[in-house]
């Protein structure tokens, strides 16, 4: 699954995380960019996973978002 960046992300689209949820748990492989990857962290999905991003201080107030220990600080994982 290939997740593109942008905007449109950060609009509350219960089908569109139904869909993405169902990726996570068939362990379909997922690559995100920009905006796509602040959606992952905020619907709590990159917990258990390693991860970038832009800046892990971006997603601190997203409550489900837990996972600093598997945050990378490197261009891709």
């Amino acid at each position: 699954l290939v997740m593109i960046g942008g905007d449109s992300w950060s609009n509350d689209n219960k089908k569109l995380l139904h869909f993405v949820k169902t990726a996570f748990q068939k362990n379909i492989p997922i690559a995100a960019i920009c905006g796509a990857v602040d959606f992952l962290a905020k619907n709590g999905l990159l917990n258990n996973h390693s991860h970038t991003g832009n800046f892990v201080y971006l997603w601190k107030d997203y409550k489900q978002y837990k996972p600093i220990s598997s945050f990378v600080e490197k261009q891709a994982v």
